[in-house]
């Protein structure tokens, strides 16, 4: 266990009492060091301190933390995922407080180091536990549940069945022919970092939140209620989904239960990027609000244009997340009729959903958009298309393409957006889904592993053209209530070049070290992989190209030299 040490006092100032403990202690982040003071006497810390320095109090087994709004207590509690609450104040995605040793520890700590077997540990303990623990362990005070509350519905009364006075209600399960295992795990990834680099991810899966959330009936319904208060907005959706258009779809239904009462498990509460009156930051994507229109507001008509103008754009299937061979307009309009009727889809159908149609000059062009980047010195911008998705519609966690940040316009429909950023850690949880079809086992094990969430929730009647724009390579997830479009623009900005780095970075280690010598796919699945990485290095080269002699364009050639020597010594795969 770290031990504290005496330091000597500092000059011009008066010797320290004998039981006051100092000790300067520092780790490397971003390619900086970051030091650190650690005390430890009786009572609240002495002194203004510095951001991230750390005191404990020696009597009453406090930990405290100096923010940048001062002196703070630790939050003692973990996330679903067995890591500490508590991160550092600059460094957040990658230092957390370890209360037994009394210092900022990185993430490799806890998945491949000493802490590895004391997290695992804990999420053992959580499984078969009714109450949280904190960090330290202490017993949490019982309280007894809430009565079921019923709400109005015009479906037939089911009785509800009694709750047993114990801490935590049981949950109903979902009635569905789908086995469904939440936390089944994705595939190993074998770390490779060292205590800085954090290239390492957790070897088995975390279990959800241990407090499970209370249950109300709407009718034969029973509705999840959050675990944490502040996450009640979550219910709302819940509620909407299950009796809305998107439960016209049986098979979609189910799924998007399971994920939206996955969240309602989540202990703290997640961050909602345009609520009203939330925080505009964002680690995962810039919010520009209410784009800019110069044209006719866009319609399903102007939408229909571009369709049919449109020779080889790919049909999605969202029960399999595949691409459908020898479907045409016609089949996706009749699916739309039917939902628009009221008709349920069983789930010997398809779910069709239509990506990145190109805008026409007389469809969606003709809306006149202006986006917040200047396409030119420092940024290239590719062609406006346009996403079409009936409800029940649901895009399992991925990333668009490689390196690419896109520009999002949200014009027609209801749907919520799960976003995380592309940080190395995430980056390397989705290793997988680069080259595996999606399924809702690993979609429900990523909402609990990938870290720093956030949601947007886009609703036309209020959020008609909000607009916003993905980091690079930032993870996403979406569920569209009712039948949704929205506008999307490739971008690829120096503003954004610190994400690309780190994007390539990755996907520099990625493509050498696992894609190509271990991944057991076929030669045109790893074709199509290299095609996107390709393209990515060709479309930021011509950024590169047009920068004039700067920092920008000395970091962008160190990163492209580094993709130029993947693509000359990766095997020339040949897609059909």
């Amino acid at each position: 266990m770290f031990a504290l040490q005496f330091a000597p006092p500092a000059p011009g100032l008066s010797p320290l009492p004998s039981f006051f403990c100092m000790v300067v202690k520092s780790f490397v982040y971003s390619g900086a060091r970051i030091y650190y003071e650690i005390s430890k006497h009786p009572g609240r810390p002495v002194g203004d301190g510095k951001l991230g320095d750390l005191h404990f109090d020696s009597t009453g087994g406090l930990a405290w933390v100096r923010t940048g709004v001062g002196w703070t207590l630790a939050d003692t509690t973990r996330q679903p995922n067995g890591l500490p609450a508590q991160t550092h104040p600059t460094a957040s995605y990658e230092r957390r407080l370890c209360i037994a040793e009394c210092v900022w520890k990185s993430r490799n700590y806890w998945y491949i180091g000493r802490g590895r077997a004391e997290r695992l540990a804990w999420l053992a303990a959580q499984a078969t536990a009714n109450t949280p623990q904190l960090l330290p362990t202490v017993a949490a005070p019982v309280t007894p549940v809430a009565p079921v509350v019923p709400i109005t519905s015009a479906l037939p009364i089911v009785p509800v069945a009694s709750v047993s006075p114990v801490p935590v209600a049981p949950v109903v399960p979902i009635p569905s022919t789908l086995p469904i295992d939440p936390v089944a795990p994705v595939s190993p990834v074998p770390p490779t970092g060292t205590d800085d680099s954090d290239r390492s991810v957790p070897s088995s899966p975390p279990t959800p939140a241990s407090r499970s959330s209370t249950s109300i009936s709407s009718g034969d319904i029973h509705l999840k209620q959050p675990v944490n208060p502040a996450n009640a907005w979550l219910s709302d959706l819940l509620l909407k989904w299950v009796t809305g258009p998107s439960s016209l779809v049986e098979v979609q239904k189910d799924r998007g239960r399971v994920i939206l009462e996955t969240l309602l498990t989540f202990e703290s509460p997640i961050k909602r990027l345009n609520a009203q009156g939330s925080v505009a930051s964002s680690l995962t994507c810039d919010i520009f609000g209410t784009a800019t229109r110069e044209g006719p507001r866009p319609s399903p008509l102007l939408a229909m244009v571009d369709l049919l103008d449109s020779t080889d754009v790919e049909y999605s299937d969202s029960y399999t997340n595949t691409v459908e061979r020898n479907v045409s307009a016609a089949d996706f309009w009749n699916a739309q009729l039917l939902l628009a009727k009221g008709c349920p889809l069983g789930r010997s159908g398809r779910l069709l959903s239509v990506f990145d149609i190109p805008a026409t000059k007389k469809g969606l062009l003709s809306c006149k958009y202006v986006t917040p980047f200047m396409d030119g010195v420092g940024c290239a911008l590719s062609a406006l298309t346009n996403s079409w998705t009936l409800a029940g519609a649901i895009t399992h966690p991925h990333a668009d393409g490689i390196g690419a940040a896109v520009y999002v316009i949200h014009w027609k429909g209801f749907k919520i957006w799960l976003i995380w950023p592309p940080t190395l850690f995430n980056l390397l949880l989705m290793e997988h889904t680069m080259t595996t079809t999606p399924h809702l086992d690993t979609t429900i094990d990523l909402i609990l592993r990938l870290e720093n969430l956030e949601v947007l929730v886009l609703d036309d009647t209020i959020d008609a053209d909000f607009s916003f724009c993905l980091r690079p390579h930032a993870i996403h997830c979406c569920l569209s209530f009712t039948e949704g479009n929205h506008l999307g623009v490739a971008v690829r900005d120096t503003r954004y070049l610190a994400d690309f780095t780190i994007v390539m970075d990755w996907a520099c280690n990625w493509i050498p070290n696992t894609l190509v010598p271990d991944t057991i796919i076929c030669d045109e699945e790893k074709a199509q992989v290299m095609d996107k990485f390709r393209v990515t290095v060709q479309e930021w080269r011509f950024v590169h190209d047009q920068l004039p002699s700067c920092k920008d364009k000395v970091i962008l050639s160190n990163v492209l030299r580094s993709a130029d020597d993947v693509l000359a010594s990766t095997p020339d795969y040949e897609s059909q």
